[in-house]
C-alpha cells in the first residue's frame, strides 16, 4: 500500500476547515511553505558537499573504471584543487587510489606510499576481479570500494620543526 499525497488544490480546499473532534486544519499556502523548505535543502546540500569531495565511485562507462568527484583539499597552508575525472583499475588486484599533493590522481597496486616520502591524500581501496567480493574477473561492484578519505585527517606528513 502506498501513501497518496494531496495535491496543492486539494490541500487548499480543506484549508481552514474544522474536522471531526474539533481539529482545525491550518491555513495551507504552498508558496509560503516553499522558501523555508528551499533554504533547508540548500543548507543540507552545503553541509554534505565536503563529504562528497573527492569521493571515488564506480563509473558506468567501463567495467574496470572508477570516477573521482571534484573537490579541494588542504596541503599544509595551500589548497589543492582537483577537477574530478576517471581512471582505470587493474583487474584481479587490489588498487590503492590517492591524490598526490599537486592534484594528480594515482592508482597503484602495492600500497599507499609513505607520507613522509610522498605527500598524498588517500581516497579509496578498490578490489577488482578475483580480489572483489564477487570474485569475477573483469569487474567490481560498488561494495568493493572502501572509502579511506578519513585517513588523510589522521596522517602526519611532517613533524613540526
Amino acid at each position: 500500500m502506498s501513501e497518496v499525497y494531496r495535491t496543492d488544490e486539494e490541500a487548499a480546499a480543506i484549508s481552514g476547515q474544522v474536522l471531526a473532534g474539533g481539529v482545525k486544519v491550518g491555513q495551507y499556502n504552498a508558496e509560503a511553505m516553499w522558501p523555508p523548505l528551499a533554504r533547508f535543502i540548500e543548507r543540507v546540500a552545503r553541509a554534505l558537499a565536503p563529504l562528497c569531495a573527492c569521493e571515488v565511485y564506480k563509473d558506468d562507462a567501463d567495467s574496470l573504471t572508477i570516477g573521482v568527484r571534484a573537490g579541494s583539499l588542504w596541503s599544509g597552508a595551500a589548497i589543492v584543487a582537483y577537477a574530478g575525472g576517471t581512471s582505470a583499475v587493474v583487474d584481479d588486484a587490489v588498487n590503492y587510489v590517492y591524490l598526490e599533493d599537486d592534484g594528480t590522481l594515482v592508482v597503484v597496486q602495492d600500497a599507499f606510499p609513505d607520507p613522509a616520502v610522498t605527500p598524498h591524500f588517500p581516497l579509496a581501496i578498490v578490489s577488482a576481479g578475483s580480489e572483489s567480493a564477487t570474485a569475477v574477473s573483469g569487474q567490481f561492484a560498488i561494495d568493493d570500494i572502501e572509502d579511506v578519505r578519513s585517513r588523510m585527517m589522521l596522517t602526519i606528513v611532517q613533524a613540526p620543526a
